[in-house]
């Protein structure tokens, strides 16, 4: 069974198929600033400035969730794309 990720306010998630963001060459990764009861709220690259921050379920969030890559990025940044190949 797979683990399922725990969703912590401050901490960024890639998707388990990652996508560049044209506007900017980055990774769709998503840093979650928000988590409810049944919804959570994030900020990332494909947000674009002056937007309100998007909201979905949780469970949609987790299913497009891959796996947490705060540690593995700088503080404040999000990876360039393509990204590197995972050492798990």
């Amino acid at each position: 069974m797979p683990e399922l990720l725990e969703l912590q306010r401050g901490r960024t998630y890639r998707g388990k198929k990652p996508a560049c963001v044209r506007s900017c060459g980055l990774v769709n990764d998503r840093t979650v600033i928000y988590v409810g009861v049944d919804e959570v709220q994030y900020d990332g690259p494909s947000v674009a400035p002056g937007r309100h921050y998007p909201r979905m379920p949780i469970g949609k969030f987790l299913e497009w969730a891959g796996h947490d890559v705060t540690d593995e990025l700088p503080p404040g940044e999000y990876a360039s794309w393509p990204p590197g190949k995972r050492m798990t």
